[in-house]
C-alpha cells in the first residue's frame, strides 16, 4: 500500500501565504476542558460564565457561555478544540455569533462544517444544562430571509474549489506581479462556510504534467502530452475522451502552476517527489500540515490532513487579486434569456439575505457528485447503500442545470472507501486498524467474506454486499495491545467494542453469536493446519484468535466520497446540448471536476492538477474574450 513520506516545511511566500499562516492559528488555545456547568466566579459586573464540552469532528470541543445579570446571552466562546483548520473557524465564527444574535443555542449547524458546529451547538447546550431555565436557550430560533441588494459583475463563478478560486484568479488577470488586473468584476459563490471544496478535506495528491517547477524539482521526471493523451485514450471505455480539451489543458498547466506558485500558492517545490502512475513517472507533490511537520517517527507513515493550506494559500491570492469571494452562499435559481444567464439567485445563509447577481460570463465549476446522496444514485447506481463521507459541496447542482437545459451528462465511477460512519469517515486511526491490524472480518451472521490479506481498496465494495453494509474486524492478543491507541479512538466514537468473551462481544456488537463461534473454530484450526481453504488467504499473514479474552470488534462500512458524473464540453469549455452539441448557456463555461468525465478518467491526483489548470485555463479565456469585446 502507497504511503507518503514528508518532510521538514517552510511556508509558501506572498500575501497569500501571510494570510494562510495568520489564520491558521485561529480559534486553538489548547485549554483543559473544564466540568459541564461550573461558574466563574470572576464576573465582577453579574456576568455568569458557564463551560460545556461534546465531540466535534475529530476532537472534544469546550465551548464558555456567558450570561449577563439578566440571563441573556452575551458570548459564546470556543475555548478548546483540534478540529479541521479553517473549516472549524467557520464553524466558530459563524455558530458563536447566530448564538448571540438570535439568543438561543438552538440555531443551524454551518453548511459544510456539520459536525464541528454541533459539537459547538452541544458542548454550549452543555454548559447551562444544569441552570433552572435551561429550556430558555433552547427555544428555536428561525431565521427570516430579507432581501438585498441585487449586484451585476463581468464575471460570474460558481463554485469555491481549487478550480473556481483558480478561475477567479486568472479572470481577475492576476499574473507574476501583484498589481496585474484585468480591471474585470469577478465574483466568486461558495455554497459552504469556507472555499477550497475537495482540495480542503481529500487526501490531497496532485500529479504534475510537463515543464511544471515540480517536473524540474524532480530532475525532468514526466511524461510527454502524447503519452497522457494515450493513457487516456486506453482508460476511455466509454468514448468520453476530448482529446482536444485535454491537450488544452495539460499544455496549459505550465503557465497556471508557475503563475499560481509565484503568487503565493502552497505547494512547496522542495516537495515534489517522483511517481509512477499507470506507467508514466513524473512529480507529483503530497499535502503536508505545516504546523506540525513530519510523520517520520510515527509507527505507520499515513496522513490526510486534507489540504486547507493550499486552499487558503488559494483563497488568499484570490482575495489579493480583488475577487468578491461570498461564502455561505448558495445558488437557488438560474434566470435565464434566450439561451444566456442573464442572472443567478443566490441565498446568503450566514446573513439570512436573497440577492440576484446580474453576470456577464458565468464559470461553472460545481465539482464531482457525492453529496447528494439521491442524485449520486441516480447517475451512478453503484453506490447502493454506501454511505457519503466527503466534501459537503458535492452537490451536483451543475449537473442538474446542465441535464434540465438538454445538456450531455457523463455518468464515472464511484470511490469508495472503508470507515464506521460519515463522522469519522476513514482517515488516520481508522484506515490504520483497516489496512494494517491483525483480525479475521466477519458479518452480522458472524461469517468471514473475503481474505483479510487483499488490498484494503477493495474491502469497501465487499462491505457493501454484508447485511446492513456492516463488517466487524475480531481482535485479539497482542494485536489489541500493538493497536491500542487505534482501537481507543474507535471506542470513544461508538465503533468499537471490547468484551472478555466473544459471546459478550457478540451481544455488544449485534453479531450472531453462534455464527462467530463457529467462525472462529473453523479459522484457527485452518491456521493449525497451515492452510485457509475457505479463501486462500497465506498462512504467514494469518492470525489465530486467542481462546481467552479481551476480545475487540471494530466496526467498518462502505463509504463513497463521490462519483465521477460531470458534464460533456466542447473545445470552450462549454457544456454542450445533447441534440445539435450548441452550448447549453451561450455565456457559461465549465471548470474542474465538473467536467472531468472529458479526460477519460480520474487517477492519481490528476484530478486535483487539472481543477487548478482547467480553472486558470478558462478564467484567463473568459477575461479575454470580454476585453476583446470592450475593446470593440
Amino acid at each position: 500500500r502507497r504511503t507518503f513520506l514528508t518532510g521538514a516545511c517552510s511556508m509558501a511566500a506572498g500575501a497569500g501565504a501571510a494570510l494562510m499562516g495568520a489564520t491558521a492559528m485561529a480559534g486553538t488555545t489548547g485549554c483543559t476542558l473544564q466540568v459541564k456547568g461550573s461558574v466563574s466566579t470572576q464576573a465582577a459586573d453579574g456576568q455568569r460564565v458557564f463551560i460545556g464540552s461534546a465531540p466535534g469532528l475529530k476532537s472534544d470541543i469546550s465551548v464558555m457561555v456567558s450570561l449577563d445579570d439578566q440571563g441573556a446571552i452575551e458570548s459564546v466562546r470556543v475555548t478548546g478544540q483540534d478540529d479541521t483548520p479553517f473549516i472549524v473557524d467557520a464553524a466558530i465564527n459563524q455558530t458563536c455569533a447566530a448564538m448571540v444574535e438570535r439568543q438561543s443555542l438552538a440555531v443551524d449547524t454551518v453548511s459544510g462544517a456539520t459536525w464541528s458546529s454541533k459539537g459547538i451547538i452541544d458542548a454550549a447546550k452543555s454548559a447551562v444544562a444544569d441552570l433552572p431555565h435551561a429550556s430558555d436557550y433552547l427555544k428555536e430560533a428561525i431565521p427570516t430571509l430579507k432581501p438585498g441588494d441585487d449586484i451585476a459583475c463581468d464575471v460570474l463563478v460558481i463554485g469555491g474549489g481549487a478550480a473556481g478560486l483558480s478561475a477567479s484568479i486568472a479572470a481577475r488577470g492576476a499574473g507574476l506581479s501583484m498589481g496585474d488586473t484585468s480591471g474585470l468584476s469577478v465574483v466568486l459563490v461558495e455554497q459552504l462556510a469556507y472555499t477550497g471544496g475537495c482540495i480542503r478535506v481529500s487526501d490531497t495528491v496532485l500529479m504534475a504534467f510537463n515543464n511544471t517547477p515540480f517536473n524540474k524539482a524532480v530532475g525532468g521526471a514526466q511524461g510527454t502530452t502524447e503519452a497522457y493523451l494515450d493513457l487516456a485514450r486506453k482508460q476511455d471505455k466509454e468514448g468520453h475522451l476530448n482529446e482536444q480539451v485535454y491537450r488544452s489543458i495539460i499544455e496549459h498547466s505550465p503557465q497556471a502552476v508557475s503563475e499560481l506558485l509565484e503568487r503565493g500558492l502552497y505547494m512547496p517545490v522542495s516537495d515534489a517527489r517522483i511517481d509512477d502512475v499507470l506507467g508514466i513517472s513524473t512529480a507529483y507533490w503530497a499535502v503536508r500540515n505545516p504546523l506540525t511537520g513530519t510523520d517520520k517517527g510515527a509507527r505507520f507513515v499515513y496522513r490526510n490532513d486534507g489540504g486547507p493550506y493550499l486552499a487558503q494559500s488559494l483563497e488568499g491570492i484570490a482575495i489579493d487579486c480583488g475577487v468578491d469571494i461570498r461564502k455561505s452562499t448558495k445558488v437557488e435559481e438560474l434566470v435565464l434569456e434566450d439561451g444566456t444567464i442573464s442572472a443567478v439567485e443566490v441565498t446568503d445563509r450566514a446573513q439570512g439575505m436573497s440577492y440576484l447577481i446580474k453576470p456577464k460570463k458565468v464559470i461553472l465549476a460545481t465539482g464531482c457528485l457525492g453529496a447528494n446522496t439521491e442524485r449520486a444514485k441516480h447517475y451512478s447506481p453503484a453506490v447502493g447503500e454506501a454511505i457519503h463521507f466527503g466534501c459537503a459541496g458535492t452537490t451536483g447542482d451543475g449537473v442538474a442545470w446542465v441535464e434540465q437545459n438538454g445538456g450531455v451528462v457523463l455518468p464515472g465511477a464511484t470511490h469508495f472507501v472503508g470507515g464506521p460512519d460519515n463522522r469519522i469517515g476513514h482517515y488516520g486511526p481508522v484506515n490504520i486498524l483497516d489496512t494494517y491490524a491483525p483480525c479475521i472480518k466477519v458479518n452480522l451472521k458472524g461469517e468471514r467474506f473475503f481474505a483479510e490479506s487483499i488490498p484494503s481498496t477493495k474491502g469497501p465494495k465487499l462491505y457493501l454486499k454484508q447485511p446492513g453494509n456492516k463488517a466487524f474486524g475480531i481482535m485479539s492478543g497482542k494485536a489489541i495491545e500493538e493497536f491500542k491507541a487505534e482501537l481507543a479512538f474507535m471506542e470513544h466514537h461508538g465503533a468499537a467494542w471490547k468484551a472478555d468473551t466473544l459471546d459478550d462481544l457478540a451481544k455488544a456488537t449485534g453479531i450472531d453469536a453462534e455464527g462467530l463461534a463457529k467462525t472462529v473454530e473453523a479459522y484457527n484450526t485452518a491456521y493449525e493446519a497451515g492452510k485457509d481453504a475457505d479463501f486462500e488467504m497465506p498462512h504467514a499473514q494469518m492470525t489465530p484468535v486467542a481462546k481467552t479474552g479481551p476480545y475487540y470488534a471494530f466496526l467498518m462500512r462502505s463509504l463513497y466520497n463521490l462519483t465521477d458524473v460531470s458534464v460533456k464540453v466542447n473545445a470552450d469549455l462549454q457544456p454542450i446540448k445533447q441534440a445539435d452539441g450548441a452550448p447549453v448557456f451561450k455565456n457559461a463555461y465549465a471548470a474542474g471536476s465538473f467536467m472531468v468525465g472529458n479526460y477519460a478518467f480520474m487517477w492519481g491526483g490528476f484530478s486535483h492538477m487539472t481543477a487548478l489548470t482547467s480553472g486558470h485555463y478558462v478564467g484567463k479565456k473568459v477575461a479575454s474574450d470580454l476585453k476583446a469585446a470592450k475593446k470593440v
